[in-house]
């Protein structure tokens, strides 16, 4: 190693645009700004990587510049926050610019109220399986086993996230070193704040709909503000006061934990989306990049360090894939469930006004973001895929053996999110789930009957309810 050092220090080479160049160290920085690169000179032989033909990248610890905005730990800084806000992803630095300062430890305040949290979604959880298991449970009734269920397996999702979280932005921002001559994708920052307000701010007013109708309901069995609001913690938390007696902190806390399970559910297509969002920008901007090249006539070298790129990209994908693919396979298994309870819902039972207006809104808000968590996480694979086009169109005097390997590369390597590789998320999952959906439908529609009893098993619980305060 120290022979290697020693011939690196003799040899001052870089590569830029695919040529190595001999310069004085001075002159490298007056070249490069000093932003990026540095000289072999200046970089400690534990810190290096030799690379096909004397190219060297420095492997240290990047500082970005101001003007890095959509730099991925820029752009996820405050979505992030968010994310600590509601107990996620407990990881220290989350803020700074510079990776470096990201690290899990145990033992810290945020690790601890991510902890406290999932175990109040896993006590509410038990309290939903001992409710069901007095005689409570069908399908009509699933709703809140598989809502508390999902909170817990989130918060155990996103804990075991923030293990590997520094690592993961690590990876992500030496792959955007490595390509700097792409640039970073345009406007990230700003679609990841635009994505993320519009669709935090749509799920609020559903889960306070959501709300509203159970008042509603409540309101008709009230007669007084107090009895009111307690037959409406009575009725909307059965599976809790059907166990212990009611009490006002008690009824708190059980609020609390259904509006962050109710954060959960929609964070985690969201959370899908960003992510997606985020690296299927990296492929494209490669992309542009062969496209400004179709039809001309480029060295080896040049195929040779884009296909390289292309490879930092596949990697950063498999690696991304290991850390989420279980909060994939979340995502669409909920949202295909709920799609069906509430066909199954609606199908089966006549609702009254109040709540077949929250079941168009749900319903129209839980389609709209299952196609957009599925074109999100589906066009990884869509822009990993674009660049065979250009490959295809590559002259005859360029194409040689780097091209072949590309070329091959692109079409072998299966470079897209997975639901714990039970499934690869593509345009064609899609489909398959509108088939599922429809299939689904027409069975219904076959074997069920409509019928009045919604409103009547409201107004008995109701009275049940009422029957308990007296």
């Amino acid at each position: 190693m120290s022979n290697c050092a020693e011939n690196i220090h003799n040899r001052q080479i870089f590569t830029v645009s695919g040529k190595d160049i001999t310069r004085a160290p001075d002159e490298w920085r007056r070249i490069t700004g000093g932003k990026h690169l540095v000289p072999p000179s200046a970089v400690e032989p534990s810190v290096i990587k030799l690379y096909p033909s004397n190219r060297i990248r420095d492997i240290r610890p990047i500082n970005y510049s101001e003007n890095d905005q959509n730099s991925l730990r820029r752009s996820m800084s405050s979505f992030m926050l968010i994310a600590q806000c509601f107990a996620l992803c407990p990881v220290q630095g989350i803020t700074s610019p510079q990776v470096q300062d990201l690290r899990f430890r145990w033992r810290c305040l945020r690790v601890v109220y991510s902890i406290v949290m999932t175990l109040g979604m896993a006590t509410t959880f038990i309290f939903t399986i001992a409710f069901y298991m007095k005689g409570f449970f069908n399908f009509e009734t699933s709703t809140t086993f598989v809502f508390y269920a999902l909170g817990f397996a989130c918060c155990v999702c996103f804990l075991n996230l923030a293990r590997r979280w520094p690592r993961l932005e690590d990876l992500w921002q030496r792959t955007e070193q490595e390509q700097i001559k792409y640039g970073y994708p345009k406007n990230l920052h700003l679609k990841i704040n635009v994505m993320s307000t519009v669709t935090l701010a749509v799920a609020l007013g559903e889960h306070l709909l959501e709300k509203y109708t159970v008042i509603s309901a409540v309101a008709r069995c009230s007669d007084t503000k107090a009895e009111l609001i307690e037959l409406y913690y009575l009725m909307d938390y059965s599976y809790v006061f059907q166990f212990v007696k009611f009490s006002p902190p008690l009824a708190v806390l059980c609020e609390i934990v259904n509006f962050f399970a109710s954060f959960y559910w929609n964070f985690i297509d969201l959370f899908v989306m960003v992510l997606s969002m985020a690296l299927s920008s990296r492929f494209r901007l490669l992309n542009n990049h062969l496209r400004l090249a179709l039809g001309k006539v480029k060295p080896e070298e040049f195929w040779r360090e884009v296909r390289e790129d292309y490879n930092s990209l596949s990697v950063l994908t498999k690696y991304l894939d290991s850390c989420i693919s279980s909060i994939v396979l979340l995502s669409f298994a909920t949202n295909m469930f709920y799609i069906c309870q509430q066909l199954y819902n609606t199908l089966r039972k006549s609702v009254g006004t109040v709540k077949l207006v929250y079941f168009f809104v749900s319903f129209s808000y839980l389609l709209f973001r299952t196609v957009a968590v599925s074109l999100c996480a589906s066009s990884i694979h869509e822009e990993s895929r674009a660049a065979k086009d250009f490959l295809y169109a590559v002259p005859t005097q360029s194409y040689k053996i780097e091209v072949h390997r590309f070329l091959v590369q692109i079409s072998t390597d299966a470079v897209a999110l997975t639901g714990c590789r039970f499934f690869t998320v593509n345009r064609t999952l899609l489909l398959t789930l509108g088939g599922t959906v429809v299939t689904y439908v027409v069975v219904m529609v076959q074997f069920s009957s409509p019928s009045s009893g919604y409103a009547t098993n409201d107004t008995e619980l109701c009275l049940k309810m009422t029957a308990r305060l007296h």
